[in-house]
C-alpha cells in the first residue's frame, strides 16, 4: 500500500509515477524499448499527457469515481479523467460506473438507505443528497463520492480534460433532456468544448450530440462493447466505419485487445478504422492488479501508440500510460 499512501499525500500538487512504473519496467524482457524506458526512468521529468486517460480515476487502488481516485489520476499525469454519468431519483448527475452498482461500490448496505434497494441498489432509487451521504468503497479503502458537477470543478481546477460517459437510464425523465443536461453542465461551468469528449456505447446518443451540439458532438466518442477478436470475420462493425465517419462520428473507442492481432500487430479492425479516418481511443489497460498482461503492458502500449496509432488509452492506473507517453511520444496531436 505504499503507492496508495504516496498519492494520498501528493493529491493534485504534481505529477509522479510512483513505484509501480519502475516495477513494471523491471519485469520486462530485455529489448530496445526496455533500455529506452530505463533511461527515461533516470532522466525524464514527469508531466501530464493527453495520451493518458484515468479510467474511473485511478481505480486499480482507489475506490472508483471518488474524489481520491480522481486526485490520484491527476497526480499520475492523466491528461483526461473520466466520469461515468448516472442519474439520481431527483434527476441529478453523479459519477458511477453503473446505475445499479451501489451495493458493490459504496457502503449503502451498511446505512438506512439499504431499505431502498430492491435486489440491487441503484442511483435512481435515491436523491443526490442521499447519494452524497454515502462513501465509495473497495476491498482496501473508502472515498468521497462526487456529483458530476463536483467532478467538473475538480478536473477543471487541475487543468485537465474531461471524458463523461452517459450511462443507460431507465426512469420517468425525458431522455433528450438528460442528453442536453450533460452538455449544459459543462457550458454552465465555463468549460470549452475542446476539453470535453462526450462518450456513449449508444450510437443514438452520439448522433444526438452531433445534431444538437455540433462543437461538442464533433468530439463525441462512440464506445464499442463488442470485444471482438479484431478479425474481419469476427468484427461485423468493420464495414460500418466509413458510414460512421460520413455521419459525423470522428472518435471510436474499442477494447485494446480488438486492436491488436498476432504479435501485437494492428488488427483488421484497427486498420479499417484508421483507413476510414477515425481517431481511435483504446480501453482499458492495467485493469487488474493480477493481470498477466501487466508483464508486457509497455509492449502493448508501444504497439497501440506506434503501430495502431491510437490517440489515447484508458487505464486503471494512469501513471503507466503517462510514463510511456513522456518517454516515447514527442507530443500530442491537436
Amino acid at each position: 500500500m505504499i503507492i496508495l499512501r504516496l498519492f494520498c499525500i501528493l493529491g493534485a500538487a504534481g505529477v509522479e509515477w510512483g513505484e509501480r512504473v519502475p516495477y513494471l519496467v523491471g519485469r520486462m524482457n530485455p529489448s530496445p524499448l526496455k533500455r529506452d524506458l530505463e533511461t527515461c526512468l533516470a532522466e525524464a521529468r514527469p508531466a501530464a499527457h493527453e495520451f493518458s486517460i484515468g479510467h474511473r480515476g485511478a481505480c486499480l487502488e482507489f475506490p472508483e469515481h471518488t474524489k481520491e481516485s480522481y486526485e490520484a489520476a491527476i497526480s499520475q499525469g492523466a491528461g483526461t479523467v473520466e466520469c461515468d454519468v448516472a442519474v439520481t431519483a431527483d434527476g441529478e448527475f453523479v459519477c458511477r460506473h453503473s446505475r445499479c452498482d451501489l451495493d458493490e461500490t459504496t457502503n449503502i448496505l451498511a446505512t438506512p438507505l439499504a431499505g431502498k434497494c430492491d435486489g440491487t441498489c441503484c442511483t435512481t432509487d435515491i436523491t443526490l443528497e442521499e447519494f452524497k451521504s454515502l462513501s465509495g468503497t473497495n476491498d482496501r479503502s473508502c472515498g468521497t463520492l462526487l456529483s458530476h458537477r463536483e467532478s467538473i470543478e475538480l478536473i477543471k481546477s487541475a487543468g485537465r480534460s474531461f471524458a463523461p460517459e452517459l450511462k443507460k437510464y431507465r426512469g420517468p425523465l425525458d431522455y433528450d433532456h438528460l442528453r442536453r443536461k450533460l452538455v449544459d453542465e459543462y457550458v454552465a461551468a465555463g468549460v470549452d468544448s475542446s476539453l470535453v469528449q462526450l462518450q456513449s456505447f449508444d450510437r443514438n446518443d452520439v448522433d444526438f450530440w452531433i445534431r444538437e451540439y455540433p462543437q461538442f458532438g464533433s468530439r463525441a466518442v462512440l464506445l464499442d462493447s463488442s470485444k471482438c477478436d479484431g478479425s474481419m470475420a469476427g468484427c461485423p462493425q468493420i464495414s460500418n466505419f466509413s458510414a460512421w465517419k460520413a455521419s459525423g462520428i470522428n472518435y471510436y473507442a474499442p477494447s485494446y485487445r480488438s486492436l491488436l492481432g498476432h504479435d501485437n500487430r494492428p488488427s483488421d479492425l484497427a486498420i479499417a478504422a484508421k483507413r476510414a479516418g477515425l481517431e481511435i481511443i483504446a480501453w482499458t489497460i492495467e485493469s487488474s492488479r493480477d493481470d498477466k498482461e501487466s508483464v508486457v503492458v509497455f509492449e502493448i502500449l508501444h504497439a497501440l501508440a506506434q503501430d495502431v496509432g491510437v490517440r489515447s488509452v484508458f487505464s486503471d492506473w494512469p501513471a503507466t500510460s503517462t510514463f510511456y507517453a513522456n518517454c516515447q511520444l514527442a507530443g500530442f496531436p491537436s
